[in-house]
């Protein structure tokens, strides 16, 4: 699937999204259900890209409006392609639209029924129409699939969510919205947030000044997490693209630093700035020197390869062990560092021992080290918008904060890393730890 970065700034307010919306009705000739059916389609190919297995059971929350409309063409679609799909519906269908998607549904073999305990529980009760307060019948809902164990999808706008202060609303793992990002969906922090095409035609997206995202990838485009990159560490990982995921294949520790200390060389010799900031923070024979000094001196595919291990917390290159690199916890750190709040949650739930194991490099630093954003490999150091979030996770996991590992020459806790490192304190935005 597509992945893009859209800052808060270039999204939409809902007010600018209802006059796409009315606009694209009025003079473009597209029908509210047309929409309706392209919005319930890319619903249903969301859920069913996140539930394979078509034995679980999909819970489909259902509204008197638009939206509920196009949980219903989920509806139908999930159980035309064999899945088992339940309806709840909290007040009586009877707005002509919705009404037919529901006998659509129906026939295709949904069922009105709201199940206990679903695998998959999916908010299309409400949407941006939605009223506070609430309907009691609709909170006792929320508190049932907040409380409970399945995979929630909400449909444009969580049910009860207005704002970032909001207490009481459908806590959505993935929220589905339509046709441009909203910046109200920013507060969702811990949500994976998706944009569907609509269908609406490039020139309405230009007459309102929206972005139009690249649908010609794909569908539906899921939306990066907000990523402090210093500068420096920026360099640094674009020296090494390509290489740094290194859950993505099975090398050994001593292959994957030597395959690094390759591109340092390489680097070196083009007198890239990544190298000098590599060089200066972890060679001590040229620490304090300029960059112009650094590239000026004469260094051996050896004093590369010290650096490499250096970077990776290993005081010479003989300690650099030749153990194949623990895919699984390699995986987890990259997640971690990239915001992804829930498959990070959904790899913790499988293997909760990850939050406890160390790092194979010479730092030793467990997940929550990594959010201090210092003491780990310097192409690591950097800071997700959902900081607070992915930390409190660690922590209901049975994270230890107080552990200490063998960096700076001495032993530090993640607060002691954190309160001295630079990047979280630079990032544009608040890192809460008061939990801790």
């Amino acid at each position: 699937m597509k992945e893009v970065f859209i800052p808060k700034s270039d999204a939409l307010e809902v007010e600018q999204f209802r006059d796409i919306d009315y606009y694209a009705v009025e003079n473009y000739g597209l029908p509210i259900e047309l929409m309706m059916e392209n919005a319930g389609l890319q619903l249903a190919n969301l859920v069913a890209q996140s539930v394979e297995n078509k034995s679980r059971s999909i819970l489909i929350g259902i509204g008197n409006g638009n939206n509920g409309g196009g949980g219903l063409v989920a509806a139908r679609r999930l159980s035309a392609w064999g899945y088992r799909v339940y309806l709840d519906l909290f007040k009586e269908i009877n707005k002509d639209l919705p009404k037919l998607q529901l006998e659509r549904a129906l026939k295709f073999g949904a069922i009105m029924e709201k199940i206990e305990d679903p695998d998959v529980w999916v908010d299309a009760y409400l949407g941006f129409s939605q009223r506070l307060p609430l309907p009691a019948e609709l909170t006792e809902r929320i508190s049932e699939a907040n409380n409970g164990q399945c995979l929630k999808i909400s449909l444009d706008l969580p049910t009860g969510y207005t704002n970032e202060d909001s207490e009481h609303y459908f806590q959505a793992d993935k929220v589905l919205t339509l046709a441009a990002p909203k910046k109200i969906l920013y507060g969702l922090s811990r949500a994976d947030i998706y944009v569907a095409d609509l269908g609406i035609p490039g020139a309405i997206y230009e007459k309102f000044n929206a972005k139009i995202l690249p649908f010609q990838d794909g569908n539906i485009i899921k939306l990066k997490k907000e990523i402090y990159m210093p500068d420096g560490v920026t360099s640094v990982i674009e020296l090494h693209r390509g290489m740094l995921s290194k859950g993505e294949s099975s090398v050994t520790i001593l292959e994957f630093i030597k395959e690094y200390a390759d591109r340092l060389k390489a680097g070196f010799e083009a007198k890239n700035k990544a190298v000098a900031i590599d060089i200066l923070n972890y060679y001590k024979p040229l620490m304090g020197r300029t960059q112009e000094e650094i590239f000026k001196e004469s260094l051996e595919d050896s004093d590369f390869l010290i650096i490499a291990a250096n970077v990776h917390g290993y005081d010479s290159s003989d300690k650099i062990p030749t153990e194949l690199i623990d895919i699984k916890f390699e995986k987890a750190v990259d997640l971690l560092l990239a915001g992804e709040y829930y498959d990070l949650k959904v790899m913790l739930e499988e293997s909760p021992h990850l939050v406890h194991q160390h790092s194979q490099f010479g730092h030793k630093g467990q997940l929550i080290h990594y959010c201090a954003s210092n003491a780990v490999e310097i192409y690591r150091q950097v800071v997700p918008v959902n900081l607070s979030d992915i930390i409190a996770l660690l922590i209901s996991y049975g994270a230890d904060p107080t552990v200490k590992i063998p960096v700076y020459g001495g032993q530090f806790d993640f607060m002691a890393l954190y309160e001295s490192s630079a990047h979280p304190h630079e990032a544009p935005f608040d890192i809460d730890l008061s939990n801790l």
